[in-house]
């Protein structure tokens, strides 16, 4: 499970709806129940944001896609999916998992949200990327407006 569990979140945050469509269901299949469903991220956040960071920070449209069978406008926006659905999980997770559940992982958050290669995506020509960065970066700056003291994002 740790494996694939930051792909097939991603695949719920696809911006293909078929893709969507199919990663939600076998979701709801496996995890019937809203309870169940919410404890994955809890319970797998490290793999998640494992993937998510390396999606995000790692990956390039090169490294996605062979470039002999898939031509570079093609790769870019493969690229562009994967960040965009990269950043939507780890938003998603910054919502709905306790402050004290992602002190845990506080360092893996901080690599992503500290990289200038995340923040450089803001003028990216994919808007579904720009928007999942956007929104990340809302709720970066409610999160941070709510609190009183430290500089700590998170």
């Amino acid at each position: 499970m740790p494996l694939v569990v930051g792909a097939w979140l991603a695949g719920v945050h696809d911006g293909d709806r078929s893709v969507m469509k199919s990663a939600q269901d076998a979701l709801v299949l496996v995890f019937p129940t809203s309870e169940k469903r919410s404890g994955l991220s809890k319970a797998y956040q490290t793999p998640i944001l494992e993937f998510c960071n390396d999606a995000v920070l790692k990956e390039t449209p090169q490294s996605l896609s062979d470039e002999r069978n898939t031509t570079p406008e093609d790769s870019e926006a493969k690229y562009a999916r994967l960040v965009a659905s990269s950043i939507s999980v780890v938003t998603n997770m910054l919502t709905n998992i306790s402050e004290g559940e992602r002190q845990k992982q506080n360092a893996l958050y901080e690599e992503l949200l500290g990289s200038q290669k995340l923040w450089d995506l803001l003028s990216t020509e994919d808007a579904t990327a720009r928007r999942a960065l956007l929104r990340l970066l809302r709720l970066c700056l409610d999160k941070q407006k709510g609190k009183t003291e430290g500089l700590n994002m998170l």
